[in-house]
C-alpha cells in the first residue's frame, strides 16, 4: 500500500513539474471493462469546447487528439474530434469552468469562457452519463503548438481512462465473474 501511494504522489509531482494541474478526479461510473468496450471500434469520439489559443478549431482539434492519443487504457485506440453532439461513447474537453453533473449532457451549455491560463475539464461520456471526470487548469499557453498543450492532455487522459478505478480494490473484466467494492 505504501508503494502505492508514493507512486501516486510521484505522478502527481511530475504532473505538476511539467505545468499541468489537475485539481479532481471522479470514478463513479468509471471501469476498465466499459473502456475496453468503449475502445473495440479503435476511436474514441472527441468533442472539443471552447479555444484558450485562439487558433482556429481545426488546429486546436488536431492538437487536443493529439495529444491525448496515446493515454487511453488501449493503446491503438485513437482520438478523433466530433460535433458536441456525438451519441454514445465519447470524451469531453471543455476549456473552461464546466460542471460536472451536465458536462456530457451539454457540453457546451456547461461550459463558461475559456482563456488560457484558466480552467477546464474532461468526462468520459456513454450518452448523457459521467463515467468519470476530471478539472485542472490550463496552463499559460503560446498557441496551439504549446506543449504545455500537449502535457495537458495526456495529463487530463491519463486521469480519465485509469487501468483501475481507483474507487475499488479489484476490477471487472468481461466473463470475470464479480468484482469485489
Amino acid at each position: 500500500m505504501r508503494g502505492i501511494w508514493f507512486a501516486l504522489t510521484a505522478l502527481s509531482l511530475g504532473a505538476c513539474a511539467n505545468g499541468t494541474v489537475i485539481y479532481h478526479s471522479d470514478y463513479g461510473s468509471y471501469s476498465r471493462s466499459l473502456a475496453v468496450h468503449a475502445g473495440e471500434s479503435g476511436t474514441m469520439a472527441t468533442v472539443i469546447v471552447g479555444n484558450p489559443t485562439g487558433a482556429p478549431a481545426p488546429i486546436l482539434a488536431d492538437r487536443v487528439v493529439s495529444g491525448l492519443d496515446g493515454t487511453y487504457i488501449v493503446r491503438d485506440v485513437k482520438f478523433v474530434a466530433a460535433p458536441p453532439t456525438q451519441p454514445g461513447y465519447r470524451t469531453v474537453i471543455v476549456f473552461g469552468r464546466a460542471k460536472q453533473q451536465t458536462i456530457c449532457a451539454n457540453p457546451a451549455a456547461s461550459a463558461s469562457a475559456a482563456s488560457a491560463p484558466g480552467p477546464m475539464a474532461g468526462a468520459f461520456c456513454l450518452g448523457d452519463e459521467v463515467l468519470s471526470f476530471t478539472s485542472g487548469r490550463v496552463p499559460p499557453l503560446n498557441g496551439a503548438d504549446d506543449p504545455a498543450l500537449i502535457a495537458q492532455m495526456q495529463s487530463i487522459g491519463y486521469e480519465l481512462f485509469p487501468p483501475v478505478n481507483p474507487n475499488y480494490k479489484s476490477e471487472c473484466e468481461f466473463d470475470a465473474g464479480e468484482c469485489d467494492p
